[in-house]
């Protein structure tokens, strides 16, 4: 023990430089010369100016202080290490910083590689990333120009995946590139073919998909070289999961994800067997394939009852569910939901319970229950904060923004995107910024702010046309005509609606291609154009006339001005004010039998007659499976040969099949396409004295 006194008062900011000045040397030297050493800085060589006395034990010696040290520092090293076995991480952490507190005075710097690799790994398990990275730029300092290279690329390499976990995207892949340049130059294939894969999935996380693509294939390729078959299943995936994910190539992320499959088979891993046959139901279901979709759940579901893992298993629950909504079954797919939600707190895994809270809360809203569906959206947010699973957080929000807005209040639907979209700008997600600015936009042209809302349809048409999210990209498209429209500039809405047009129909987007119709044509109309407004919204019908059914969350989401049933009042009453009565009557009855198939939707419908049920599922497998092949050929500048054919073959196949109902079951016909009987079949049918009363009704007019 010992104390340190002044003579004679002092002023703080004296005595504060004193202070600072003795801790300095004290990093060096004992307390009693560590006080000589400091006032000499301060007040000179005249000890007799010196104010401050060191009183009681002077230190150690250098041996002594080097022998305690040394005694000490075995110690901590040794907690360290037994905390870190039994898996008491934040413990061993401790004792690993009183270490490398000491490894200085107690001469064991040959230690601090391992050291500091070892808080490394310790800040890993209980993701301490920030801590991690402090640790790891220490090791990366430490090294010199005679360093092996390799060791540095593992240096680089392992502080960029730290930063990645933080989301500092640029600094991460500025430290991986760097890591994989060392790699190849030294043409150490296998840590070069895992630094591509991790770039890729940085890359991936930061919205740069056709970035992340070109990493996995390099990845990919790398591995085969070297025959780690291992790795390989797990690069299809993740090639896979961008084409599903990110460039709505359904087909090809399939025979990545089958690719994968093949190979899990033959490695006699179940869990990875279980995992893709999940991604390849994924491409099924997102088409609308739905009875092949749960097929494929079904089988990862044996497999994971096999595993008795909850994880798997709750995944299972969601995904049939998710089946059970689309086509009508609410019920189950609430009792699905339920399960899952217990398999998933079994499992200690938080972002699937945010999943089955989203989903919750979304069928709510389809069944027109906004209060219930808003109650578990906001439980839904509440979990990803508590969480800090950022992604889930903005999606919550997304989705809360949609029943806001379809409620009717625009200012909460606002306020949920823009937080939405803060968290997209945190996350660098060009891909959610894109979405969240056509959001708002929408929000700020029902608020009749249309400037702003301008302005964020821009960005939103910018940004994904950047990145090539085409879906987002046609609708940004529509949106700025329709603002456009709003603010009384005829020629610049036009110009948009024909850019829609000719964009969704390249790429198979036929939601935005009649809608981009209808707008030209209303504007058309209004200046006195009517045979040319005609043929546009002729034009959108056909469009809507060759749909299959689309789901009511899809139409909700998309909150679009139009609907089909305002694009048949259009032509209708545009026909009307043209005096063309008979070919009116004629489109509403389309409009009634358009309305048939939309009502049943995607519901699993059962017919008694087993021919009819067979020609059923048939023609939807076949209209699904068409619409993915035009989706898919639009995703390419150039198309390959063999997808080019498999659209000629199936559409040939689907026109085949639906001429043959119409010529061999006419009572199925109706189910599935649109063909009701024009003015005059109908008079046909009508007994002598027996008329047809038949009127429309617009929102300010009866026909």
């Amino acid at each position: 023990p010992h104390v340190i006194v002044s003579r004679t008062p002092l002023d703080p900011p004296t005595a504060t430089q004193f202070l600072n000045q003795y801790l300095t040397h004290l990093n060096a030297l004992p307390p009693d010369e560590a006080v000589i050493a400091a006032s000499k800085d301060i007040w000179g060589a005249d000890t007799g100016k010196y104010p401050f006395r060191h009183y009681g034990f002077a230190g150690m010696g250098p041996e002594e202080r080097q022998e305690y040290a040394a005694s000490i520092y075995e110690k901590e090293v040794a907690d360290a290490i037994h905390e870190f076995e039994t898996k008491n991480f934040p413990a061993s952490l401790v004792h690993i910083e009183h270490a490398l507190a000491l490894i200085e005075y107690a001469h064991k710097r040959q230690d601090f590689k391992q050291l500091i690799t070892l808080a490394v790994e310790t800040t890993f398990e209980v993701s301490d990333y920030k801590n991690g990275i402090f640790f790891q730029q220490k090791l990366l300092d430490a090294l010199t120009p005679e360093t092996a290279a390799s060791e540095r690329a593992e240096a680089e390499y392992r502080l960029g995946i730290l930063h990645s976990r933080l989301e500092h995207f640029d600094t991460a892949v500025k430290h991986l590139e760097l890591a994989n340049r060392i790699w190849q130059e030294g043409e150490e294939l296998d840590r070069l073919a895992e630094g591509m894969a991790t770039l890729g999935v940085v890359r991936e996380n930061m919205g740069a998909y056709t970035a992340a693509l070109e990493q996995f294939n390099q990845s990919f390729s790398l591995y085969r070289e070297i025959g780690e078959m291992g790795h390989t299943a797990f690069q299809y995936r993740r090639i896979g999961r961008i084409y599903y994910l990110r460039l709505g190539r359904y087909e090809k992320a399939r025979e990545n994800f089958l690719a994968a499959l093949e190979l899990y088979r033959q490695q006699g891993d179940p869990q990875g067997e279980a995992e893709v046959l999940y991604e390849v139901g994924l491409t099924f279901e997102k088409v609308g394939l739905f009875d092949q979709a749960a097929e494929r759940y079904q089988q990862a579901l044996s497999i994971a009852k096999e595993l008795d893992d909850p994880m798997l298993l709750a995944t299972g629950d969601l995904y049939l569910a998710n089946v059970a909504w689309f086509q009508g079954n609410y019920q189950t797919a609430f009792q699905l939901l339920s399960q899952a939600d217990k398999k998933a707190e079994q499992a200690n895994d938080a972002q699937l319970r945010i999943m089955v809270k989203n989903t919750r809360g979304l069928i709510y809203w389809t069944l027109n229950d906004t209060d219930k569906g808003l109650l578990h959206l906001h439980d839904a947010v509440t979990l990803s904060r508590s969480s800090n699973i950022q992604t889930e957080l903005a999606s919550s929000l997304n989705n809360l923004g949609l029943i806001y807005r379809q409620q009717g209040d625009h200012a909460t639907a606002l306020d949920n995107f823009q937080q939405a979209k803060a968290l997209y700008e945190s996350l660098k997600s060009q891909w959610g910024l894109g979405y969240d600015h056509r959001n708002i936009g929408i929000s700020l042209l029902a608020l009749e702010r249309l400037e702003e809302a301008e302005t964020h349809f821009l960005k939103a048409e910018q940004i994904s046309s950047d990145i090539h999210n085409v879906i987002n990209w046609v609708k940004a498209l529509l949106e700025l005509g329709n603002v456009n429209k709003a603010l009384a500039r005829p020629d610049q809405a036009l110009g948009y609606y024909e850019r829609a047009h000719e964009l969704s129909q390249r790429y198979g987007i036929k939601e935005v291609e009649w809608r981009a119709a209808a707008g030209k044509a209303a504007l058309l109309r209004e200046q006195g154009k009517l045979p040319e407004a005609l043929t546009w919204l002729t034009k959108g019908v056909e469009v809507v006339e060759g749909m299959r059914a689309a789901l009511k969350i899809d139409e909700l989401r998309n909150s679009f001005q139009t609907n089909k049933l305002d694009l048949y009042g259009d032509i209708i009453s545009l026909l009307i004010t043209m005096n063309r009565t008979d070919d009116a009557f004629n489109f509403l009855e389309r409009s009634r039998s358009r309305s048939f198939i939309d009502l049943l939707g995607n519901q699993k419908l059962s017919f008694k007659n087993e021919g009819d049920q067979e020609t059923w599922n048939r023609i939807n497998t076949l209209s699904s499976t068409l619409t993915s092949l035009k989706s898919e050929l639009g995703s390419y500048d150039k198309p390959p040969a063999d997808l080019q054919e498999r659209y000629r073959t199936t559409k040939i196949r689907y026109e085949e099949a639906i001429l043959d109902v119409k010529q061999q079951n006419p009572g199925l016909s109706s189910f599935v396409s649109v063909d009701p009987l024009d003015l005059k079949g109908i008079q046909q049918l009508l007994s002598p004295k027996v008329g047809l009363l038949t009127y429309f009704l617009t929102k300010d007019q009866l026909f």
